[in-house]
């Protein structure tokens, strides 16, 4: 196949006080499958300019430029394609290209090491220290639970457990020469709370009853409870807790609340069968 293509170009050449240069190339190129070929073929031919003299390139006649190109014969390169010497100087401007990357990026490292040392020289290269291990939960805390008969000391049963909390010993007691007839706890609570109350009543003179008046009490209060679980297998247990309470007079002038004493009551008695898991029978009296 044959491409015919015309090009040219003016412009004014430097040093030739404005004289204008132009040049016209009619080129014929013959396609054999490399269109850098045809491209090169199809470049204007140009003036070139050697000790301020003009040297024109010259052009080749139309009959020379319509003549069809001759395909290379087997082993010549084809037209256009690139020359060995062209990829050399390839080869060797991406080496140093890849070079000069290299160097920079070792110089950077170089330079952050030797920050980092001018910043902190007395530091010593320790290794990383990792972060200390919780220990574990103690069992003991989470046995007691807000109301007393939710206490669960199953802990005690567990082999691995070699811990001591303080009554331990009065938990999880075997009734029965073997436990034949379940487990026993025993627990109980004691409590002492002082108060100074200024201007709440309780007086035992006059109007002091009231509060808001010019009254003023010292005063102890005081409370003991203590529970009974006997859980006699998976089904059934029975639990009883009981309360006492007292409180101080502040010398026979503080008259005490219906709460402040109480001398002997029962919070909770009752009894659980569970006929499922999940499903708890309960009769008798439970605090709330």
């Amino acid at each position: 196949m044959y491409q015919i293509g015309w090009s040219s170009r003016a412009g004014i050449l430097p040093g030739l006080s404005g004289r204008i240069a132009t040049s016209t190339a009619f080129l014929l190129a013959l396609s054999v499958g490399d269109r850098l070929a045809a491209a090169e073929l199809l470049q204007p031919a140009e003036y070139v300019l050697a000790a301020g003299v003009e040297d024109p390139v010259v052009l080749p006649s139309p009959t020379e430029a319509l003549a069809p190109v001759q395909a290379p014969a087997l082993g010549q390169p084809a037209l256009g394609s690139p020359k060995p010497q062209r990829l050399d100087l390839i080869a060797e401007a991406k080496a140093e290209a890849e070079g000069k990357a290299e160097a920079a990026s070792k110089a950077e490292m170089e330079a952050k090491s030797e920050a980092d040392a001018q910043a902190d020289p007395q530091a010593p290269d320790c290794p990383e220290k990792k972060p200390a291990k919780k220990p574990p939960a103690n069992p003991c805390a989470a046995a007691y639970k807000p109301v007393f008969y939710d206490n669960d000391f199953k802990y005690l049963n567990d082999p691995n457990y070699h811990g001591c909390c303080f009554g331990d010993g009065w938990k999880q007691m075997p009734v029965g020469n073997c436990g034949e007839c379940g487990t026993l706890d025993i627990g109980g609570q004691a409590r002492l709370r002082y108060h100074h109350e200024i201007g709440m009543g309780q007086d035992l003179a006059g109007d002091g009853t009231r509060r808001f008046e010019d009254t003023e009490h010292d005063f102890l209060l005081s409370r003991v409870r203590l529970y009974t679980n006997w859980k006699i297998d998976d089904c059934t247990r029975f639990y009883v807790e009981g309360i006492y309470a007292d409180v101080t007079d502040d010398d026979g002038t503080y008259l005490p609340r219906s709460i402040d004493r109480n001398f002997g009551d029962f919070l909770n008695a009752f009894v659980d069968y569970s006929p499922a898991e999940g499903t708890t029978l309960r009769v008798g009296r439970q605090e709330l």
